[in-house]
């Protein structure tokens, strides 16, 4: 089991790709936050392979049922959540997750099911003899694990343990916007060597104008505009243009890399502790642990080293920027 975060929120995973579930426990959650199971799951079914026609072909039915940690005096509308059925011998037991309900500061537990497996596709990578895939952690695990590992899927190092942050993730997002005004967007900024001309930031600078704030019905917008689109990102002819050439590269037996452009609006000052709890470490270990993550930009980036000291400072008073 990992546990991301610190002593105040952590998010802990456990699961391994072809084993019968993901499980998520959520701590830190303050009460009396209204969650929805379906804002949790409009975030996995983005997270859901085969959720679009660019990405891998593979296709799972990742839905979230929550099991702690909320409660509302309407039993059944906290109850009225996914069913789950579990087979024992003869003896069938059945229950359902909460569907919606107040936080009670209690950790919040959460499973997803693991329905799409073909565990005989991975005979060729099992016991010492087994092969081992470039890109993977086949090899590694199987030293540190004295041989005990699981092969299939990858294991627990699978993409599938992405489903526990996405859980964290979206409890959290809901935690900072309630209480702080703050919203995460994101958008794809480059696939291969094609980058896109248009930038999230800017977008986001534009829309705050002068003034420097964001109306909440455009952030509603795009947020909106984001999440229908097949390919996430604010340049829609660089959309385009990246599905197409994602299509090619595919016909060629081949795949390509990308990156994406975070912006987080409204968030809170003095966030972090400086040093070793700073907030750019966070951030940078936290996304450094996604499996296909090789580096991390903040701000203007690697792109400081051509700049001069002058350029690069913060035009930083005690009244703020300037």
């Amino acid at each position: 089991m990992e546990i991301l975060g610190g002593p105040l929120f952590g998010v802990a995973g456990a699961g391994e790709s072809h084993g019968p579930a993901v499980t998520t426990i959520v701590f830190g959650m303050p009460p009396g936050l209204f969650v929805r199971a379906a804002d949790i799951q409009r975030h996995l079914d983005r997270r859901r392979p085969g959720s679009n026609r660019h990405g891998t072909p593979r296709r799972e039915d990742d839905t979230v049922v929550l099991l702690s940690g909320l409660y509302q005096e309407d039993v059944d509308a906290l109850t009225a959540g996914p069913a789950v059925q579990v087979i024992a011998g003869e003896q069938l037991s059945a229950t359902t997750g909460y569907a919606e309900g107040y936080t009670t500061g209690e950790p919040i537990a959460a499973i997803v099911l693991s329905t799409a497996k073909r565990s005989a596709d991975y005979t060729q990578f099992a016991g010492p003899a087994g092969e081992v895939r470039p890109g993977h952690t086949d090899l590694v695990k199987h030293y540190k694990s004295q041989g005990f590992v699981d092969p299939r899927g990858g294991g627990r190092s699978s993409y599938r343990s992405t489903i526990s942050d996405v859980i964290g993730g979206s409890l959290a997002r809901l935690f900072l916007a309630e209480t702080f005004g703050t919203v995460i967007l994101s958008s794809i900024c480059q696939v291969g060597e094609l980058k896109a001309q248009r930038t999230l930031a800017r977008h986001v600078e534009e829309l705050a104008g002068a003034a420097g704030r964001l109306d909440p019905a455009a952030i509603a917008t795009l947020e909106a505009e984001l999440a229908s689109a097949e390919i996430h990102s604010i340049d829609a002819d660089f959309a385009a243009a990246a599905g197409d050439l994602i299509k090619a590269t595919r016909i060629e037996g081949d795949s390509l890399g990308a990156a994406v452009e975070v912006v987080a609006v409204n968030v809170p000052p003095l966030a972090g502790d400086p040093l070793y709890q700073s907030l750019k470490l966070r951030i940078m270990g936290s996304l450094g642990g996604l499996n296909a993550v090789q580096g991390v930009e903040i701000g203007a980036g690697f792109e400081v080293v051509a700049r001069r000291g002058s350029e690069n400072n913060d035009p930083l008073r005690r009244s703020g920027y300037q």
